[in-house]
C-alpha cells in the first residue's frame, strides 16, 4: 500500500510538509493576495450575501434587471457603483426586492410597518394643504 493511502500516513506527511513549507507557501499566499485584492473583495462580498439572503449574484443581477435597476420606492438608480440592498422580511426571511440604501433604511426604522408608513403619507399630506409655520 502507497504511504499516501494509508490515511494516518497520509496525515503525517502533509503535516510534516506543511511545516517546512511554512514560510514559502506563506509568502506565496500573501503575494497572490495582494495581486489578487479586487477578486477577494468581490468574493468575499457575494459569499457574505449568499450565506446571509441564500441568493447568488445570478439571482441578484436577475431582480435587478427586473426592476430595471432602480429602487422601486423612489424610482432613483443607485450611483458610484454601489448594489441596492436587499429588501428582505425580518420575520420570514423573504426577500421583497432591491432598494437604495436610504429607502431600505426608512422602511427598516418603521419596522416595516404598513401603518406607520400610511401615517407618515398623511401627515406629509396633511401638511402639504396647511399653510401653516412655526
Amino acid at each position: 500500500m502507497s504511504p499516501l493511502r494509508d490515511q494516518s500516513k497520509r496525515r503525517e506527511y502533509f503535516r510534516k510538509w506543511n511545516e517546512e513549507n511554512r514560510e514559502s507557501q506563506s509568502a506565496k499566499r500573501r503575494d497572490w493576495y495582494h495581486k489578487n485584492k479586487h477578486l477577494q473583495r468581490e468574493t468575499r462580498k457575494w459569499a457574505h450575501i449568499l450565506n446571509r439572503y441564500g441568493i447568488t449574484k445570478k439571482d441578484y443581477e436577475s431582480m435587478w434587471l427586473r426592476q430595471g435597476g432602480k429602487c422601486p420606492v423612489c424610482d432613483k438608480m443607485e450611483l458610484d457603483g454601489k448594489l441596492l440592498h436587499i429588501d428582505h422580511d425580518h420575520k420570514t426571511g423573504r426577500i421583497r426586492g432591491l432598494l437604495c440604501g436610504p429607502c431600505n433604511r426608512f422602511i427598516g426604522l418603521a419596522k416595516e410597518n404598513i401603518h406607520t408608513l400610511h401615517g407618515a403619507v398623511d401627515y406629509l399630506e396633511r401638511q402639504s394643504r396647511t399653510n401653516c409655520s412655526l
